[in-house]
């Protein structure tokens, strides 16, 4: 974990540890922006507020888009 400014920042391993999934899933969630992420030099990180809404389901304008695409 990075901290910067009092923000949290996690890896891709320390996620995919604590969600109890592998790399390439928390790759995917970032991805399609399930999972907001920051690259920082050659690492990328979600903060402990992306990994909150995540967890919670707060990302209404993706869940809206795939709503649209499946009808």
């Amino acid at each position: 974990m990075l901290v910067v400014d009092g923000l949290k920042l996690y890896t891709r391993k320390e996620l995919a540890s604590m969600l109890n999934v592998g790399i390439a899933t928390i790759m995917n969630y970032q991805k399609k922006g399930e999972l907001r992420s920051v690259k920082i030099g050659k690492a990328i990180y979600s903060s402990e507020e992306a990994l909150r809404d995540f967890l919670n389901g707060r990302i209404p304008e993706l869940r809206d888009r795939n709503k649209a695409e499946s009808k």
